[in-house]
């Protein structure tokens, strides 16, 4: 019961490739990858130059929309990504999609077992803990009295008999 569906791990790895073609598409408008028009700049003397500066300008213009679409494309595949490994990590009830605490419960069952093991791990680690569990773990010799009238056991500590009633 402890294992992931692997429905929901390919959902989680799938996070992962979303999110790093988002970051190489985002990454890519940061480096100036990409269709850059490579012409030259017009000369102020050349009879053309309010026409080729205007064509250079739109040209700049379309470049840069191009950019900013990649970028937006890129930053919403990363946030695409991040659902789906969230998803993938605690199912649809465990990341808050649907709304049913007994699915929840069950979606979450892997990962608090395994928080259960890391507590009791860290737990175990603990001096105090540990002094604590090897005194629980020694075995203890436990002296009892006889009581001189009636024979009867009674702890050390005793002053009266538990039996009789009788001064030990």
């Amino acid at each position: 019961m402890n294992e992931i569906p692997a429905e929901r791990k390919l959902l989680f790895y799938g996070g992962y490739v979303l999110i790093g073609l988002g970051m190489l598409l985002f990454v890519s408008v940061l480096l100036g990858c990409g269709s850059k028009d490579e012409r030259r700049m017009p000369e102020p003397g050349d009879p053309n130059f309010w026409s080729q500066a205007q064509d250079r300008h739109q040209a700049f213009k379309d470049q840069s929309d191009s950019d900013m679409t990649r970028a937006f494309l890129g930053m919403g595949l990363m946030v695409a990504g991040s659902i789906m490994q969230s998803v993938g990590r605690k199912g649809l009830a465990g990341s808050g999609v649907v709304l049913d605490p007994e699915q929840e419960r069950a979606d979450m069952r892997p990962w608090s077992r395994m928080k259960g093991g890391m507590v009791n791990d860290a737990l175990q680690e603990v001096d105090a803990v540990k002094a604590f569990t090897k005194q629980a773990e020694e075995p203890r010799t436990e002296i009892k009295i006889r009581c001189r009238s009636c024979k009867g056991l009674n702890p050390e500590d005793a002053k009266f008999c538990n039996h009789c009633g009788q001064p030990v």
